[in-house]
């Protein structure tokens, strides 16, 4: 084969030769570049682990026979039967044995020794080496002319192949890496520093996984800390039947830990992969759960760095929080495994985000970075190891002595956001810090400059500058603003509180000046009864949402490990926009959809006053549409372009229609609206609200109508209110048939009837209450029995707490007239207009 693609090399030098009158380097090599350079290693001596990256981007294989790389000090030279086929590209390395420690792969080419037998070596003359405070690397043609360059540090070259200065030294550690065009995807190359100053730092080692998206129709479900992270976790676990893969910065909670174990028990394969120094140090919790793991039959390892032992992290900070499920399920989240982060008590604990997908494909692209980190042979990925002969139990088990923490803390947080399963089509696409976190037009700064109406942020804390440059997130989201985008950003209030506070004053000098709708601000904990404000969210439009482990500072996405999900799909924004909202408003939500309805036992042909009055918002906004669905074969009349089929009622006035928004500027349409039900049932009554600012939200409540012939019905009454006994008259303009006599309690109260007597000369019936157990607010009469249409009956009801009161001497229902003769209070007061609140039903409630 080698001698095919030799003869091929021969034959097109010749058809250029023929071509050009000259000999000169192939035309589709002119475009080949050299990709990476690493010349400041960790390795001792330094020039041990040097390597050269060269990439063909054409479609064409190219000969690379006779060319040579250059450091006007030493030269290699390719041997005559290498080629570099279209699109690939192959590595040089000074000791082949070195770089595939380092890089766990093969060199193709080696220059410096011979320290591998299979890898082919490069004819040398002179030594090249490349200095660590500056050098040029230049690749030239069988021809001798410059194909590409690269110089750096303190190089003076000026010759072909480069213009302008040098690029900029490296650290120890770090490979230089040519830029790439996020569009075309072809690297940059223009012979300038430019080419190579991206954002992102690759340190030897380090992962390079594609930027992907992915699309599918499913189910996802969304949850928060500290409201529903632990059970949502724990519920995951337990149903895994084949492997748990998890990376997290921090493991203490001992009650995930117990759910672990039983999933080690049942015969699931789990491995864990940690942080090998935190910045508050492996705790011995930490330590006591990865030896019950390994001791059960699990695996937990460390990404480690011990400098003097040579081994370096290829991360700061293995700083991920994510657990693959059976291959099939991908749980992310911004919190790590602690009692804060995942408290098993929902009234305690930090804010923050959390998603499983039930995926495969999105599950199949993190079990190749899970395991990417995890790998064995590199040397940070280091076991759980009791009494290591090097270093002890740092990474091992706790002292003896040690006595693990049950305790659950709890705290005054409501919990008030449930998780929510949620189905239907979602696209989704994977962060990853340094991978994929810092691309200029996708990821997190793409969404962000997708944005049309809104950004929210909501993180632990952002930098205002990186290394003395603007932080490229904070400057996105700010544009934004810029292009009439409403932008809020919402920050922790005690832990990074300096860097947050000098975020907040640029960003409020800039909407000040610019007079943008941009606001930032400090999150109010104790209000909302968090304990820190750990998340690291994002959300764009009310349509995308990002759910990750990233600080907005620079360490986080340039050089930790961390991961993300984007998320696009309106309801899981829906979702995190009411989280986000809620703590926004120090614990408020800030838009409330309710009503109420009467009566509230309606019959057929009765018509329902449906009041939207209790629905709120918060005072710098107001709500602009109310949306009704009533639940039965009338609810198309909903919407703005059917107002005229309801009625309205407006405050103390007359039931009106659609002229009262001419008549009444301040008139709300919508707000109160009357409805009529043509058939006994139980309906579900819908009403969505939406504010000025495109929120919406939703409530439903039951709705019970019966037929008219069934039900005796005052209707809701008001306060003041106290328990006594009620006397007086009722009669019906109907025949209605009783079995039950239920009473309207005040609102938080146990109102109730303790004695019903109804009687005449025909008719005389008790009902007693039995305590506090069933539907207590309604008792049962002996036997059934019949209200005959406009005969007169007596009553006798003793009530208990605290009943609705209707403050009349008579009232007129729809069903007939009710009359109070005395009412005696608890404590002997006497009245004749207070009558109860009460329904009289048959079997219908």
């Amino acid at each position: 084969m080698k001698r095919m693609k030799q003869q091929w090399c021969l034959v097109l030098a010749f058809v250029v030769l023929i071509g050009s009158g000259t000999v000169s380097a192939v035309n589709t090599a002119q475009t080949t570049v050299i990709t990476e350079l690493f010349y400041d290693t960790y390795l001792k001596g330094d020039t041990d682990g040097e390597f050269i990256r060269i990439h063909n981007p054409t479609e064409t294989t190219i000969c690379l026979g006779g060319w040579q790389i250059i450091d006007c000090e030493g030269v290699i030279t390719f041997p005559a039967q290498a080629d570099l086929s279209a699109g690939e590209s192959i590595y040089l390395a000074y000791n082949a044995t070195a770089f595939c420690e380092e890089m766990l792969r093969q060199a193709d080419f080696e220059y410096g020794v011979d320290s591998s037998e299979p890898t082919q070596n490069m004819a040398k003359s002179g030594k090249l080496a490349f200095s660590n405070k500056g050098d040029e690397v230049i690749l030239k043609d069988n021809k001798g002319e410059v194909i590409d360059a690269v110089i750096y540090g303190n190089s003076r070259y000026a010759g072909v192949g480069w213009t302008a200065t040098p690029i900029d030294s490296v650290k120890a550690g770090v490979i230089l890496e040519r830029d790439r065009n996020e569009t075309t995807g072809q690297y940059e190359d223009t012979n300038t520093s430019s080419d190579w100053d991206d954002y992102r730092v690759y340190v030897i080692g380090q992962s390079h996984f594609p930027y992907a998206t992915f699309s599918f129709n499913d189910t996802v479900t969304v949850f928060t800390s500290p409201d529903s992270s632990f059970n949502e976790i724990a519920n995951a676990i337990d149903s895994a039947k084949e492997s748990i893969s998890l990376n997290v910065y921090q493991f203490h909670n001992l009650y995930l830990m117990d759910h672990m174990l039983d999933a080690i028990a049942r015969g699931v394969k789990v491995r864990i992969l940690l942080e090998g120094g935190p910045v508050t140090g492996i705790t011995d919790a930490e330590r006591y759960i990865a030896n019950q793991i390994v001791t059960t039959g699990g695996e937990v390892r460390f990404m480690i760095n011990e400098k003097d032992q040579g081994i370096y992290d290829r991360y700061v900070f293995n700083h991920a929080k994510y657990a693959l499920i059976d291959n099939e399920t991908t749980i992310v989240t911004s919190e790590n495994w602690k009692n804060t982060g995942v408290p098993i008590n929902n009234t305690f604990g930090n804010r923050g985000w959390g998603v499983l997908v039930n995926n495969r494909d999105v599950t199949n692209y993190f079990c190749e970075v899970f395991f990417d980190d995890w790998n064995p042979a590199n040397t940070d990925s280091f076991a759980f190891r009791a009494n290591d002969t090097i270093y002890r139990n740092k990474y091992g088990s706790p002292p003896q002595e040690f006595v693990p923490n049950r305790i659950i803390p709890t705290g005054k947080y409501s919990h008030p956001f449930d998780s929510e399963s949620i189905s239907g089509m979602f696209i989704i696409t994977p962060v990853l810090a340094p991978d994929t976190a810092l691309l200029q037009t996708n990821s997190i700064i793409g969404m962000i400059n997708a944005a049309d109406s809104s950004v929210y942020v909501e993180q632990l804390y952002i930098y205002k500058d990186w290394n003395s440059k603007p932080n490229p997130y904070l400057e996105e989201v700010i544009n934004a603003s810029r292009r009439g985008c409403e932008v809020k950003i919402l920050l922790e209030s005690k832990y990074g509180k300096e860097h947050n506070e000098a975020t907040l004053k640029y960003v409020s000098d800039i909407a000040t000046a610019e007079r943008l709708e941009l606001e930032a601000k400090l999150v109010d904990n104790e209000a909302i009864g968090l304990n820190k404000t750990h998340n690291k969210g994002v959300i764009v439009d009310r349509r995308a949402v990002l759910i990750s482990s990233i600080n907005w500072n620079e360490h986080s996405p340039r050089k930790n490990r961390e991961v993300g999900l984007i998320i696009q799909n309106e309801a899981v924004a829906k979702f995190y926009t009411d989280v986000f909202l809620y703590d926004w408003y120090s614990g408020s939500l800030p838009l409330v959809a309710d009503f109420t309805s009467s009566p509230t036992q309606p019959v057929v042909n009765q018509v329902v006053l449906f009041d939207a009055s209790s629905s709120s918002c918060v005072p710098e906004r107001n709500i602009t549409k109310y949306q009704w669905d009533f639940g039965d074969e009338k609810q198309d009349e909903l919407g703005w372009n059917r107002v005229n089929s309801w009625l309205y009622q407006l405050p103390y006035s007359t039931v009106r229609d659609l002229d009262d928004l001419i008549i009444n500027p301040g008139y709300e349409p919508g707000k109160m609206v009357s409805h009529t039900y043509s058939c006994a049932g139980n309906y579900v009554v819908n009403l969505t609200v939406t504010d000025n600012h495109g929120v919406t939200d939703t409530v439903l409540k039951k709705l019970s109508v019966s037929l008219v012939s069934a039900v005796f019905d005052t209707g809701t009454g008001t306060y003041p209110s106290i328990f006594g006994t009620h006397n007086g008259t009722i009669k019906p303009n109907r025949t209605v048939e009783v079995q039950t006599l239920y009473t309207y309690p005040c609102e938080g109260t146990s109102g109730h009837t303790d004695y019903a007597r109804i009687w005449n000369e025909t008719l005389d019936v008790t009902a007693n209450w039995t305590g506090y157990s069933g539907d207590w607010h309604n008792v049962s009469f002996d036997d059934s029995f019949t209200l005959v249409k406009n005969e007169t009956y007596y009553y006798t009801i003793r009530t208990g707490s605290y009943p609705q009161i209707h403050h009349t001497a008579n009232l007129s229902t729809h069903a007939g007239f009710i009359t109070c003769s005395e009412f005696m209070d608890a404590n002997g007061k006497r009245y004749s207009n207070w009558i109860p609140a009460i329904r009289l039903v048959c079997d219908f409630r």
